[in-house]
């Protein structure tokens, strides 16, 4: 080896070839989706793709915070849910929370916004470079590894653009599984209770603890979510009644427009039922035919997830267990926009760290290269996959998550035990 190449070598030192591939597939997504957005915008004008990113231009900036402020004014009144001079409030009563917290701030709501999401981001990227770093990666490429991952990450970037509540969800569910890890069964609980009264989905992780007979430690979870909800419905007001018939009119009118319907938004939805109205629902919908599908394959998501769960989750190692918890969680439901990628970056993060464990110790696990690779094509900038004006980035990583599920069912991501602290439970 030349001069140039063991200088490389000791650069990244600890770092797995593949996790550094998956790193310049990230780093070669964003240069093609910025050269062509320039060449689209600059050499040929042509108009905006929907929700196009970085270059894109839009009438409000970070909408799904600013747009709700004029409604806030009304909260704990009957206008809160009747006034329709903007737009019409389509989460559980317990979103109404962060947003009244974020808009305590005004006129600094934005800032507030962001302040949390990069605190969120910082945090966790400073304890996972430390992970790195005790794994015997050097400071600086795990410091580098890190950064360049999150710069590289369409989800984070589309989350912030949208300034959406999901990096609320995303922070809570990454530290619930990290609490999970540490053995903080009713830490982890709470944290999967409280993202499940925001969505009702992260309920699943409490699959977890129930695997290992953690049964009072799921049961807590179950009443967080239940007390969260319950008060947030009295904290809307103007009485709990009132709040629950129009919390249940806003996500009744979330079903009508986003879930029934294919919008222009459905290009970046990534569920499985996104990809079947894509195929199939290209005329007019018969609206009672529509509801009657919906509920249809509501069912068999249910059923499907039960059955991996008691057929085969079950037995797998926990890393296994969290990989499946997450793709479900963004793939099964009705709609699932780019921002719920963000977990897909936590299970991207704990597959880097079997990945160096491994390598350190010259393990090879099947299965593992080709996940890392699903996880980082999942984080790219895909917005300029447009085919007959319409974007297509949503349903080509549908196909992706469904590759990672599947071989998440198929093998099982544990490391032999070795005389080295891995620092990272692997065994269920």
């Amino acid at each position: 080896m030349d001069e140039a190449g063991v200088k490389r070598q000791s650069a990244w030192q600890g770092v797995p070839p593949i996790v550094l591939h998956c790193l310049l597939l990230m780093v070669v997504a964003v240069a093609v989706c910025v050269a062509t957005e320039s060449v689209c915008r600059y050499v040929l004008h042509l108009g905006d793709p929907v929700y196009r990113w970085p270059l894109r231009r839009e009438n409000v900036s970070f909408p799904d915070l600013v747009n709700f402020y004029p409604r806030f004014k009304y909260l704990h009144t009957e206008s809160f849910f009747t006034w329709t001079g903007v737009t019409p409030f389509m989460y559980p009563a317990t979103a109404t929370i962060p947003y009244e917290c974020f808009y305590a701030f005004a006129p600094h709501v934005v800032a507030a916004y962001l302040s949390f999401a990069f605190g969120s981001l910082t945090v966790a990227a400073a304890l996972f470079t430390r992970a790195l770093f005790r794994r015997g990666v050097r400071l600086a490429a795990a410091a580098a590894l890190v950064l360049l991952s999150l710069l590289c990450c369409y989800p984070v970037w589309f989350a912030l653009g949208q300034a959406n509540l999901e990096i609320i969800v995303w922070a809570f569910i990454a530290g619930g599984i990290a609490l999970f890890l540490t053995g903080k069964g009713y830490g982890a609980a709470v944290c999967f209770g409280l993202t499940a009264s925001l969505k009702i989905y992260p309920v699943l992780f409490l699959v977890l603890l129930l695997v290992r007979r953690q049964y009072r430690q799921a049961i807590a979870g179950v009443v967080t979510a239940a007390v969260f909800s319950a008060g947030a419905l009295m904290f809307v007001g103007p009485t709990f009644a009132a709040a629950s018939k129009g919390i249940q009119h806003g996500l009744d009118l979330f079903r009508q427009l986003y879930m029934l319907t294919v919008r222009n938004e459905t290009g970046v939805d990534h569920s499985l039922f996104a990809l079947f109205k894509r195929i199939f629902w290209r005329h007019a919908i018969d609206p009672h035919g529509a509801s009657e599908t919906l509920t249809l394959y509501l069912g068999l998501m249910a059923l499907l997830t039960l059955g991996l769960l008691v057929g085969r989750v079950w037995r797998q190692p926990v890393l296994n267990q969290i990989v499946f918890c997450t793709v479900v969680c963004v793939l099964f439901p009705p709609t699932s926009f780019e921002y719920t990628l963000l977990h897909v970056l936590t299970v991207f993060g704990a597959l880097i760290l079997l990945a160096v464990d491994t390598y350190r110790t010259g393990q090879r696990i099947p299965g593992l290269t080709a996940m890392l690779l699903c996880c980082a094509a999942t984080l790219v900038f895909l917005p300029e996959v447009i085919y007959h004006g319409k974007q297509w980035d949503g349903q080509l990583k549908c196909l992706l998550l469904v590759a990672l599920l599947v071989l998440t069912l198929r093998y099982p991501l544990q490391a032999r035990p070795t005389t080295e602290p891995s620092g990272m439970v692997t065994r269920g």
